[in-house]
């Protein structure tokens, strides 16, 4: 169990995006207006304070662009700037494979969404198992490298 703690983080996204027209239609080439809405709890512990201030960053707004994704990796790519600038431009756009939720007539559906941050290894197996898990769950759900990782 603590092998999966270090190797897989599920998140549940907290952020507001706008999209113009029949979500069902979309399209390679698609954008959307979004707001980061990162705002995590505090917690009592200093040391998961200090864990949480390490990867925090300062919510803003953005656009999200859409691509078409590699087969078996999702529905679709999404990517965005990244919030924090190393530098490299590669990495500083984030790729996430977009798993999303359906119906029985593989209609699109609201439901929540979750982001699979995954970090051992740059072919996400375990990541994208989990993704397709949740996506038969009826969640949203984002699988995410970190930095240097996969499609990024």
């Amino acid at each position: 169990m603590m092998m999966m703690l270090h190797s897989l983080l599920i998140v549940v996204a907290a952020s507001s995006t706008t999209w113009e027209g029949d979500i069902n239609k979309l399209s390679v080439g698609a954008k959307f207006k979004a707001t980061d809405t990162l705002a995590p709890a505090r917690d009592d512990s200093e040391d998961a304070t200090k864990c949480l201030d390490g990867v925090c960053w300062s919510p803003g707004k953005f656009v999200v662009h859409v691509d078409s994704a590699v087969e078996n990796h999702g529905d679709w790519l999404v990517r965005y700037p990244s919030p924090v600038d190393s530098g490299n431009k590669r990495n500083d756009l984030v790729a996430m494979e977009w798993y999303q939720a359906r119906d029985d007539n593989q209609n699109l559906v609201t439901a929540p969404a979750v982001v699979v941050v995954h970090e051992s290894g740059s072919g996400m197996t375990v990541g994208r198992l989990f993704a397709r898990g949740l996506q038969l769950q009826g969640l949203h759900d984002s699988a995410a490298p970190l930095r240097r990782k996969a499609d990024r």
